[in-house]
């Protein structure tokens, strides 16, 4: 061996000890910091930052599935003229069991039943308040064990569950007036949830729990959202009695929101911001960020939202004025969060606005304001796991509406629909990957 060859090697090993002491250097910073990362998933590029209490996901670009999604129709349930069983009234809610489609319809009341094709099977429940019958039905929701069909009217103050065929079972007592459109959620252990509401007289505070149902009523598990600092921005009017008040957002505005999903976890967030918190059932926190794009808010769209939520309020006050924050100039961050049956979040995002031409902006009965809107919102849906990995985007189908929430479970999607004649469809869609690639 030469000399100039021992010296070579003397420097590879000089520069080999130098490049573990570097190594080393950082594995102690990355201990000292909390764990930290950019990485690649296929097309997904993300970081991740792990304090050891909370991981905090950020999408950078790209996603899981490589490109977005899209909703095939498969089967469609409604008609404008037709057999009554068809003709959809005031759909509240919808579920899925055993290859059968429920779909409570509150005009009617009663709750249909179609197989996966869109044909109608039987109907159960009525118009009443016996046994078996409702009221105001605001949500369905099957176990998907032994198929007991459960739906809640909070007119009576009761959720009446069903066999399978739709004979009644029994109800179970629940707090009387509850007329909310948040649904019941069945956890995989076939506990029943539903909302309650935690109410400060003096503060005019209410907390929406999620409480698990028996044949009691509640059982006190109840479970609440995570906690944020935030005041919503809200507009409140009070009848001249004083004996009602109603409170609603400032259209657009963002708002504090949170869903338990039906295998334990919570997520909830702030939409001022693309960020929101995963909150297993152990107790592990999984906050996840993604960078989004302001949608402005058209100046005629905020005063027709304007418009219709005073003629709402004046209903209860005549002369009400607004006494809120002014309505922002862009939309919030996302419009909902919404869990599916497998354990994915369908995150809502608002697009623009679409003018209907020859609308009547401020109408004087304040209930057309409804029956014939002005503006028609756009969405799209971003679609995540609970390990805050973003999977795609999926595209909506014209018309769909994001209330009721609809019902997804693997690729399948059972959406509520209307046209612009105001026509009401239930539609079944099968989720397809325009890269071909799955989860």
């Amino acid at each position: 061996m030469t000399e100039s060859d021992q010296g070579s090697r003397t420097e590879v090993r000089s520069f080999l000890g130098l490049i573990a002491l570097l190594l080393v250097i950082g594995v102690i910073a990355g201990l000292v910091v909390g764990c930290s990362g950019r990485s690649t998933g296929g097309g997904w590029v993300h970081e991740t930052v792990d304090d050891g209490s909370i991981r905090t996901v950020r999408t950078v670009s790209g996603s899981v599935w490589g490109g977005p999604g899209h909703l095939v129709e498969e089967a469609s349930i409604g008609v404008a003229e037709g057999a009554d069983e068809y003709m959809l009234g005031h759909v509240r809610s919808l579920s899925v069991h055993d290859e059968q489609i429920y779909v409570l319809d509150n005009q009617v009341p009663v709750l249909r039943i179609y197989d996966l094709a869109g044909n109608h099977l039987r109907d159960i429940g009525g118009q009443g308040a016996g046994p078996g019958e409702f009221e105001d039905p605001r949500s369905v929701t099957v176990d998907p064990v032994d198929g007991i069909i459960y739906v809640r009217d909070g007119t009576l103050g009761r959720i009446i569950r069903f066999t399978h065929e739709g004979e009644p079972l029994d109800t179970w007592p629940l707090m009387a007036g509850l007329s909310t459109g948040t649904q019941m959620v069945m956890s995989v252990d076939g506990s029943v949830y539903t909302p309650v509401y935690r109410i400060d007289f003096d503060a005019d505070l209410f907390t929406k729990g999620m409480a698990r149902m028996g044949p009691e009523g509640a059982t006190g598990d109840t479970i609440y959202g995570p906690e944020f600092d935030f005041e919503e921005w809200e507009v409140e009017v009070r009848s001249e009695d004083g004996e009602s008040i109603s409170i609603d957002l400032v259209p657009f505005s963002p708002e504090e929101m949170w869903m338990l999903c039906p295998g334990g976890a919570v997520i909830g967030g702030i939409s001022e911001e693309y960020r929101f918190e995963i909150h297993d059932s152990e107790g592990r926190v999984t906050v996840v960020e993604k960078s989004w794009e302001r949608i402005p808010i058209d100046p005629g769209e905020a005063r027709w939202y304007r418009n219709r939520l005073i003629a709402d309020f004046r209903t209860v006050l005549p002369g009400w004025a607004w006494n809120g924050r002014e309505i922002p100039r862009h939309k919030p961050a996302f419009a909902q969060l919404i869990p599916d049956q497998s354990e994915r979040i369908w995150v809502r995002r608002q697009g623009p606005g679409i003018n209907v031409e020859g609308c009547d902006e401020n109408p004087e009965d304040s209930s057309e304001f409804l029956r014939n809107p002005c503006w028609q919102d756009t969405f799209t849906f971003d679609v995540f796991d609970l390990n805050g990995r973003y999977l795609g985007a999926v595209d909506v189908p014209d018309g769909l509406l994001p209330r009721p929430e609809p019902f997804i479970e693997g690729d399948m999607m059972v959406a509520l629909l209307q046209d612009e004649e105001g026509v009401q469809y239930v539609k079944r869609y099968r989720l397809v990957l325009s890269s071909g690639n799955d989860e």
